[in-house]
């Protein structure tokens, strides 16, 4: 294998006709990076016609210009400045974008806005391999792993902290690219993939929570709900569909709708706490056993794989994952938050985010004045876990953040067929209002405190199974 500067993406002469005004440039240059002292050397990277993009030398000083194709007309297309900012904004907080130095939109300097930033070297791979380079399937397997960590870790940027809010149309963008991408699918497709029409109401029910700051069981109860209302139409394989607007005398404050998916998990959790339900099952059995079809379980067995329920054996079938005593898993449960949540409060990135703090407190609020008696065991866990991950989450600590949730989910399954009273609920979520509302308060030693009694007060809570 070659040396790894031999590997780096090399640039070439100028293309005829996309040539820079050198000297133009050069006093511009200084004018912006006084320091700068020497001759001006240009050449161009050769690949990508979508932007042009040039390397500039300066003694030993790299930096890299980019502009639009020369008679470019299309400005929303090739937008130098829009591209400079989402760089600028990104670099603090995501450091592996290059530095961005500055953007000039005088057309006069070279006949079109452009700006520099620093060069960040680095092999690039496209349709053809550098000659010299052995993809090997360990290369390509780090390689793949690299590409997914670094996706995982820039969606995970806050774009509001970054300063990008205001940067095109992000409401509603989830909701347009499921939508595109779910008719894509059904327009293409030649064979039914159960999995990819679960993944298609998965994505949008998880929109919609995303939007709200809920949990989808909310969110697919008050799909079900409005449906049976003639709020919205059932359309095969796409999903709900908007018949009429809505009105205030349509809705309740707040009702408990359980989707048949949640009934279907509540037969399969009573069924595995009573030991009928084998640790190995197949599809075939679970569809006769509970008269399903194979999408609706699809759907159930792929999101009990998420909360590390079940998972898929080699071969055909289905094998539940060891499960945890109910009443062990209460208490190292408790034991665990103990430990975690009051931290969660304490650390030095903690960040309320005071608009769905409030939402929830509202949502507490309703339930305590008029709801509880209807509110099921998962919708009573649902709102708890969202109360507990919203507190993780303002921690802006990624472990403790997954902890909470992991916890959560290896929880949730036996939640469907807890019982939990009425009182033991009022009382929940009169602690949560009154941890939300130190928190408000930016009294947060307070608020640990009382979230720390919280946990300790339900740790003592016994759970009963039906």
């Amino acid at each position: 294998m070659k040396n790894e500067t031999d590997l780096i993406d090399r640039s070439r002469p100028v293309r005829q006709g996309e040539e820079l005004n050198n000297s133009r440039l050069l006093d511009y240059l200084r004018e912006q990076i006084p320091e700068l002292n020497g001759q001006l050397t240009i050449e161009q990277f050769p690949a990508g016609f979508s932007n042009l993009t040039f390397l500039l030398r300066i003694n030993d000083r790299e930096l890299v210009l980019r502009r639009p194709p020369v008679g470019a007309k299309i400005k929303t297309a090739h937008d130098m400045g829009r591209e400079y900012r989402i760089l600028s904004h990104l670099y603090p907080v995501y450091p592996k974008v290059p530095r961005t130095l500055f953007l000039c939109e005088d057309e006069s300097v070279l006949g079109a806005p452009f700006f520099v930033m620093e060069r960040v070297k680095g092999v690039i791979l496209r349709s053809q391999a550098p000659n010299g380079l052995d993809l090997s399937p360990e290369l390509m397997r780090r390689l793949s792993e690299t590409f997914i960590k670094n996706l995982v870790e820039i969606h995970a940027v806050d774009y509001r902290e970054a300063g990008l809010e205001n940067l095109g149309q992000p409401l509603g963008y989830v909701g347009r690219q499921i939508e595109g991408w779910t008719k894509r699918y059904y327009h293409a497709r030649t064979d039914d993939v159960p999995v990819v029409e679960w993944l298609a109401s998965w994505l949008s029910e998880n929109a919609l929570a995303q939007t709200f700051g809920v949990s989808r069981t909310p969110v697919r109860g008050a799909l079900a709900v409005l449906s049976t209302r003639g709020l919205l139409n059932v359309v095969p394989r796409r999903g709900y569909v908007l018949k009429r607007a809505v009105r205030d005398q349509d809705l309740e404050p707040y009702a408990d709708f359980a989707s048949d998916d949640d009934r279907l998990v509540q037969r399969m959790a009573a069924d595995r706490y009573a030991g009928v339900l084998p640790d190995s099952v197949s599809e075939t059995d679970l569809m006769r056993r509970y008269g399903v079809a194979r999408g609706a379980l699809a759907r159930v067995l792929n999101s009990l794989v998420q909360d590390n329920v079940i998972e898929r054996r080699s071969g055909n079938g289905w094998r539940f994952l060891p499960a945890i005593n109910a009443t062990q898993l209460h208490e190292d449960s408790y034991r665990f938050r103990l430990l975690i949540e009051p931290a969660c409060v304490l650390e030095p990135t903690f960040r309320l985010d005071k608009a769905r703090a409030q939402r929830l407190r509202q949502t507490h609020v309703a339930l305590l004045a008029d709801g509880l008696e209807k509110l099921s065991s998962i919708k009573f866990f649902e709102l708890n876990a969202e109360f507990h991950e919203f507190i993780a989450t303002c921690s802006r600590n990624r472990f403790l953040q997954q902890a909470v949730t992991n916890q959560n989910r290896l929880r949730r399954f036996f939640s469907y067929i807890a019982v939990f009273g009425t009182e033991r609920m009022r009382v929940s979520c009169s602690e949560h209002v009154a941890i939300l509302d130190r928190l408000m308060a930016g009294e947060r030693e307070h608020a640990a405190t009382l979230l720390w009694r919280h946990l300790l007060g339900s740790s003592r809570v016994r759970p009963r199974f039906q």
